[in-house]
């Protein structure tokens, strides 16, 4: 999938300062309007991706980013549909697509690449373990409370859709519980 150039121009740009930040040079905040943008309207300055600009420069770190989003976005729909008992190269198939259509826009965060591991959580687990807790904080951590918060709200009446059996609804108050709680942890300076 190749990316539009107007995503380019913006979050490339971002990731330049918030790994100028990351750097030690907060007065980098000056290439948005002289300096009229402050540190915290940058949305996902505190994203533990983020970690990443330490070692890499720009270019690898838009790369890495970017391949590591496709790869989630791939996997967890192909964890989605194998549960769904659909064969492995439909699976497959189903996991492309995901990754192409979900790619023309994308967002910040790794909430819509991870969507479909999150249903699949919901429609197939009744009790979490610590790695599901893990994998759903992290998923909050790189999330945008502000941009992602419907698309967490909608898997709810899809999860009743698809689920032909009862289901604890306590399972989906732990997952979104968690992944709301990460979400307004690494947003806070937005709120």
């Amino acid at each position: 999938v190749v990316e539009p150039h107007d995503i380019l121009d913006g979050t490339v740009v971002n990731d330049h300062v918030i790994s100028k930040i990351y750097k030690g040079d907060i007065q980098s905040l000056n290439y948005f309007l002289s300096g009229e943008i402050k540190w915290y309207y940058l949305e996902k300055l505190f994203y533990p991706t983020n970690i990443l600009h330490y070692v890499l420069n720009d270019k690898l770190f838009y790369f890495t980013n970017d391949i590591l989003k496709k790869l989630f976005a791939y996997f967890s729909f192909y964890i989605l549909a194998k549960s769904l008992s659909i064969s492995k190269f439909n699976s497959a198939l189903g996991g492309v697509l995901y990754t192409t259509i979900v790619f023309n826009k994308m967002n910040m965060g790794l909430a819509i690449p991870f969507l479909p591991y999150i249903l699949y959580l919901l429609l197939n687990k009744d009790t979490l373990n610590r790695k599901h807790y893990f994998f759903l904080f992290l998923i909050g951590l790189n999330s945008s409370l502000i941009q992602d918060i419907f698309a967490f709200i909608f898997l709810i009446p899809l999860a009743f859709l698809l689920n032909n059996k009862d289901k604890n609804l306590n399972i989906y108050l732990q997952i979104f519980l968690v992944i709301i709680t990460a979400s307004i942890l690494s947003n806070i300076h937005l709120v």
